[in-house]
């Protein structure tokens, strides 16, 4: 009985994967540029030198029109942000749902452009990203930590096997997640929802709420780029917050489920999960000297590596190995965040 529960389990998690790995890789639709109006770009701050770098790139921007909005608790980040826009909100330092709040009552303009304040972006970022409006209510875009050394590799694995996971779920069933940062929204839009909370993953919170709503998400293939962990001990602290956070928004949603819900259930449980299932399924491979156990780690292998090909020619070539460190230590992260949840809101440092 215990052997056929188990080959019904390996197989229905290979049909899932296999559904994933089909998904992200189907051909995106081109992107259409409108003519906008203005558009407001909101960031909440705290690392000032972080912020100028981001803010002299936004200076640069051409179409659309932009007004620069900085929310920060920082005297220090609120004097070199004066330097590029009148426009500064002085927050509580009690979240950033709370201070991107107070930064959207300040926004004059029905269109919002969120990033971060060590986002870079292209000069034709902001106006690929919210082209997609009216065709969506919101539209986000990817984002792909920048740095050098190990854990920065297995940062920008992680992050980009969740953007093809958003890229899947959208190709799926026609919208997908907010990625909290480089994406745009409609004020109205925002507005009806009821604005941002103060959680640990204030986008996933978000992301529910709008598909609660049946407001849809689009997915637009336009990057921009974010400093990654640079010490070990702070990607744990990240990934402490990010795995508290998504477990407080699974627990508190709370509605009757539809197909589509189930959709996206089942890819955020695997999403959480890729890392521990293959390597659970890896050592039971060896253990009981099978090759079926290892068809779910093939499968996770397969669903990185369409990640990680697109990105540098250092990730791909050390992809290899960086796929087993990034399924043991992620494993090791959801296990350790079980127990150790996070006391408070953490920002990763920026330089």
């Amino acid at each position: 009985m215990l052997e056929i529960f188990v080959t019904l389990f390996v197989v229905l998690v290979d049909l899932v994967y296999l559904t994933i790995l089909i998904s992200i890789n189907l051909p995106q639709k081109k992107i259409l540029i409108k003519k906008l109006p203005r558009v407001a770009v909101i960031i909440a701050a705290k690392e000032g030198r972080a912020l100028e770098r981001t803010l002299k790139i936004l200076k640069t921007v051409k179409k659309p029109k932009i007004e620069i909005i900085v929310a920060t608790h920082d005297k220090e980040t609120a004097r070199i942000a004066r330097r590029y826009t009148k426009k500064i909100v002085v927050d509580r330092g009690i979240g950033k749902g709370s201070a991107l709040n107070m930064a959207v009552k300040k926004a004059s303009s029905s269109i919002l452009y969120f990033i971060d304040e060590d986002s870079i972006i292209e000069k034709d970022t902001i106006v690929k990203v919210c082209s997609a409006l009216g065709d969506y209510e919101v539209s986000t875009g990817v984002n792909i930590p920048s740095g050098n050394g190990l854990v920065a590799i297995i940062a920008r694995l992680y992050v980009s096997t969740l953007n093809m996971l958003w890229r899947g779920i959208h190709n799926l069933i026609g919208t997908t997640i907010v990625t909290g940062r480089n994406f745009a929204i409609y004020k109205s839009t925002l507005k009806k929802i009821g604005s941002f909370r103060n959680m640990l993953t204030e986008d996933l919170d978000l992301s529910f709420r709008l598909f609660m709503k049946h407001k849809k998400v689009g997915y637009i293939n336009v990057a921009c780029s974010e400093q990654a962990p640079a010490k070990l001990s702070q990607y744990t602290k990240q990934q402490q917050r990010w795995n508290t956070g998504a477990a407080q928004v699974l627990c508190e949603w709370e509605k009757r489920l539809h197909h589509h819900d189930i959709a996206l259930l089942l890819f955020l449980i695997l999403m959480a999960f890729v890392a521990p299932l293959s390597l659970v399924f890896l050592v039971l491979a060896v253990l009981f000297k099978s090759y079926f156990f290892l068809s779910v780690t093939f499968l996770g292998f397969l669903v990185s590596l369409s990640s990680v090909l697109r990105l540098e020619r250092k990730d791909i070539m050390m992809f290899p190995l960086t796929f087993f460190i990034f399924i043991a230590l992620h494993s090791f992260l959801l296990v350790y965040t079980t127990f150790n949840k996070p006391k408070g809101w953490y920002r990763t440092p920026k330089k």
